[in-house]
């Protein structure tokens, strides 16, 4: 009641005037609670633009490795080889007549990862000519199965500064038997 007292003693100007300014201050109010939430919109999309680029990058980086692992997966596929890491090294010595400069062979115990069978041979050769070591390495990475060289120490001979001595641990890796 107090509130239609106050509107009677006003005059029609001053209600119309009081009006306008009450629907000011809520046109302002809808106007700043547009603003804010606008730009919490702007602030989660830029979140989920930086994700995307990161998104972006690992996607890159991740079809990149599978092209570089694309070849090692079809040699994986390929039935031949040997089946032990040690015969294909007497293998590979006997094509290219190193079979007596092989002066020893360390077989380690196979393991399984992922789906595959990893044996490693730790390899001495002694007195090689550095055209018999490039061959060598050119006959492990066209060998039928995969193998792979993860360690390699190569030094001048002992006897002759002419010829080398080289050290290496070769890993044959395939399926394993489902």
């Amino acid at each position: 009641m107090a509130s239609r007292e106050l509107l009677k003693g006003l005059s029609e100007r001053q209600v119309l005037i009081g009006k306008y300014v009450l629907v000011l201050v809520l046109l302002l109010v809808f106007v700043a609670g547009t603003c804010s939430y606008l730009s919490g919109v702007k602030a989660r999309l830029s979140v989920r633009e930086r994700e995307f680029e990161r998104f972006t990058e690992m996607m890159q980086k991740y079809t990149g490795g599978l092209a570089e692992t694309a070849p090692l997966k079809k040699r994986l596929l390929v039935n031949g080889g040997a089946a032990s890491p040690v015969t294909a090294m007497e293998e590979i010595g006997r094509e290219l007549g190193l079979k007596d400069k092989l002066s020893s062979f360390k077989g380690a115990e196979e393991s399984i990862s992922g789906g595959y069978k990893i044996g490693s041979v730790e390899v001495s050769i002694k007195d090689i000519t550095l055209n018999q070591f490039v061959n060598l390495m050119y006959e492990i990475e066209r060998y039928p199965g995969l193998l792979l060289v993860k360690d390699l120490d190569l030094k001048t001979g002992f006897e002759d500064n002419k010829s080398l001595d080289c050290s290496l641990k070769v890993l044959l890796i395939r399926r394993a038997a489902s």
